[in-house]
């Protein structure tokens, strides 16, 4: 009887490339950009947004978000994760991620 590897190293992360991760040596760039939204309505101001990603997120004083309206680029992805961090911590589901292929500041 031949000794088989590990099962899950015959695997491969099919959706790594889609992620912007290293597959066979190769990466992936991310264009475009992204923004931060938030629904005013479905907010109570508990102010996990900010702790979760306080690079796109400050508070007023009553804890309500102030989010950043310029747009981020994919290729940051320590922001993107933690604008992903962000909306899933959300407790109202408040938040949300758009997508813009604009790289320019709007005018």
């Amino acid at each position: 009887m031949q000794w088989d590897p590990a099962p899950e190293a015959h695997n491969y992360d099919s959706n790594a490339r889609a992620r912007g991760r290293t597959y066979m040596g190769v990466v992936r760039r991310r264009s475009g950009s992204f923004v931060l939204k938030v629904n005013p309505i479905l907010c109570d101001g508990f102010g996990h947004c900010h702790e979760l990603a306080p690079e796109l997120v400050d508070v007023d004083e009553w804890g309500y978000p102030i989010v950043a309206t310029e747009p981020v680029p994919l290729s940051n992805s320590g922001v993107l994760q933690s604008a992903r961090y962000a909306v899933r911590g959300c407790p109202r589901q408040a938040l949300s991620i758009e997508r813009s292929n604009d790289t320019e500041k709007p005018q």
